[in-house]
């Protein structure tokens, strides 16, 4: 066969293949289609109410099966997936199209925003050809504003598409819908008494803090700033409006401003402390900021995990303001740095665990002070650990998206740095590594400190009854397996003529207790 046939019929075979893929992949008969109903939200006052969008389905032929993916671009308003009910539409017989499921998810790391129905026969009957509602998808509003619904391309069904009984998969007509929630309410008034004061601005630090009880009925009242979440961010935004008569603090209800963005230059850092900790001696990690702009205030959420456990310093203040923070405040007793343990601390310290810790809008006197963090590096807050046992310890940062209220009140469970204009950025973090020994070598009064008073100790211990090393292992500076005058020796060499650490037999830096 020679190179022209061979391309003729390599030509004919792509078009035939195209063909075929072609057939499939059409329609036949009348274009089938999917339609999605408009719809009205309500809130009103303190309360939403549910309501629904119909799902209908014009068909010409019998179908198997039906995958509809739906994407609610809530970007100006929002609300929630709540239901599925097939009374009174043409799957209102649970024998046909009797396999049915139905998958809320987010199309990002914020909104539940997309969902999916998937009908098909497993034991039942298939679609009849016909025309109507097919279900009734029901929503709860949770934010002002105009709502698209339309057909979500990918998902992990893949895109829309109905199959026949005879396996023909095609895509069908779509007609998108709406949701109008009106925004009959407003902006910024937690309490709903139509003011905005410090009354709504106490009730929504309550709220965020979380220990204190809710102290806040609904979320849209206090999604200040349009982001579709109610976070520290909307208490720095109705700070701004309520001590320094900034409207730009409150947003327009149905508008919508992204919650996070990208940080430009070399990303702001958060960086932990990394250390050696002992047990049964109280220590305190600090936690710093690297900043290449100014910030209004930090927020972190910092879980670890790992093999160590911490008991609580009940008796401690373990943690507080870092220098940083004195150094722009002028002294100690100025700075508000609310920090809150809500379930870790009080009840136990086991991994993992979480500290949350929060710089408010007024971190000064007056109460109307604005504060502000330049750029910079240094610390910002200590925080106190006890440790319990021995063992290895990793913290991070976490950002939790966690909300009380369905999906939208956050719970302290963030880590952002907040910008001039109030912008969150989602720092990089770096150390946190934490080792805790169950004892120092060569340390045998227990003082945390290898000096010549451990030499002092291992001879009273010896010679004229004295006590002995806590733990008796870390009176054992050479680690020959006892406690004798030549540990003595050793801590002695050690201290005064630049000799090996205790324990460290090869002087590698590590010591081999």
């Amino acid at each position: 066969m020679t190179t022209k046939i061979k391309s003729v019929t390599m030509f004919f075979i792509a078009i035939l293949a195209a063909f075929i893929s072609n057939l499939s992949a059409q329609d036949p008969g009348n274009p089938d289609t999917l339609r999605i109903s408009d719809a009205v939200g309500q809130i009103d006052g303190e309360s939403s109410y549910p309501y629904c969008v119909e799902v209908s389905v014009y068909n010409d032929q019998v179908l198997k099966s039906l995958v509809i993916p739906i994407l609610v671009d809530g970007n100006y308003g929002w609300t929630i997936f709540d239901s599925v009910s097939y009374q009174g539409g043409r799957l209102s017989d649970a024998s046909v199209l009797d396999s049915r499921e139905k998958y809320s998810f987010g199309s990002d790391s914020i909104l539940q925003d997309s969902l999916i129905l998937k009908f098909e026969t497993d034991t039942g009957n298939l679609l009849p050809a016909g025309d109507g509602k097919i279900c009734e998808v029901w929503f709860r509003p949770v934010y002002g504003g105009q709502i698209d619904i339309d057909s979500l391309p990918a998902s992990p069904y893949g895109s829309l598409r109905f199959t026949t009984d005879s396996d023909i998969e095609f895509t069908p007509q779509f007609r998108p819908g709406s949701i109008e929630i009106p925004c009959s309410y407003l902006v910024g008034d937690l309490r709903a008494d139509e003011h905005v004061n410090s009354s709504d601005l106490l009730g929504i630090n309550k709220a965020y803090l979380g220990c204190f009880g809710t102290d806040l009925g609904d979320p849209w009242h206090a999604d200040v700033n349009c982001d579709h979440l109610t976070d520290i961010r909307d208490a720095f935004a109705l700070n701004d409006y309520v001590f320094h008569y900034d409207s730009a603090g409150l947003c327009e209800c149905g508008t919508y401003n992204p919650a996070y963005y990208s940080d430009p230059g070399i990303p702001d850092t958060v960086w932990i402390e990394s250390d050696t900790l002992y047990v049964g001696h109280l220590d305190t990690i600090d936690v710093g900021i690297v900043n290449d702009e100014v910030l209004r205030g930090f927020a972190f959420a910092i879980e670890w995990d790992g093999s160590a456990i911490f008991d609580c310093p009940t008796d401690y203040n373990f943690h507080w303001g870092g220098q940083r923070l004195i150094d722009i405040l002028g002294d100690f007793w100025s700075i508000t740095l609310n920090s809150y343990e809500c379930n870790h601390c009080y009840y136990d310290y086991i991994n993992p665990d979480t500290m949350h810790v929060a710089t408010w809008p007024w971190s000064g006197f007056p109460l109307d002070t604005l504060f502000t963090l330049p750029p910079g590096s240094g610390v910002v807050y200590h925080m106190a650990f006890l440790p319990a046992t021995p063992g290895e310890v990793s913290m991070r940062l976490v950002n939790w998206n966690v909300y009380s209220y369905d999906y939208a009140l956050t719970r302290g469970g963030e880590s952002l740095l907040i910008t001039g204009d109030l912008a969150g950025i989602v720092p990089v973090l770096v150390g946190g590594n934490l080792t805790v020994l169950p004892y120092m070598c060569g340390d045998a009064n227990d003082d945390l400190a290898v000096n010549t008073s451990d030499a002092v100790h291992i001879i009273n211990y010896i010679f004229v009854g004295g006590n002995p090393p806590n733990p008796m292992e870390a009176g054992d500076a050479n680690c020959d397996g006892s406690v004798s005058v030549s540990d003595a020796v050793w801590v002695i060499n050690y201290v005064f003529i630049g000799g090996y650490s205790p324990c460290d037999q090869n002087n590698d830096g590590i010591p081999d207790c």
